[in-house]
């Protein structure tokens, strides 16, 4: 987004990997969990993305694509919850993000 780059202009330049991890609060189930390595695929001057087509990087979690989700019929509520992290090139997070 184009608000949150002007008002982090070091973050382009600190992100190298986002982790991802979604998780089915109600029965545990993962439905995601992968680390992308951006730098791969990052155009210079562009903002980074994570596209679709980009693939995890190998070994890098428990679930590296995403498995998608229609409980069964009468199964009762279901809440996901998705974390999205920034690492930079320690793999440390980005914390304001």
């Amino acid at each position: 987004r184009p608000d949150f780059l002007a008002a982090h202009p070091d973050f382009a330049g600190r992100v190298k990997t986002l982790k991802v991890h979604m998780e089915d609060q109600a029965t545990k189930v993962v439905h995601w969990d992968a680390v992308y390595d951006l730098g791969r695929f990052l155009a210079p001057g562009k903002p980074p993305k994570l596209l679709e087509t980009m693939p995890a990087m190998p070994e890098s979690g428990s679930q590296p694509r995403f498995l998608t989700f229609c409980p069964a019929e009468g199964s009762g509520p279901h809440r996901y919850e998705l974390s999205v992290t920034a690492l930079d090139n320690s793999d440390a997070p980005i914390e304001y993000l």
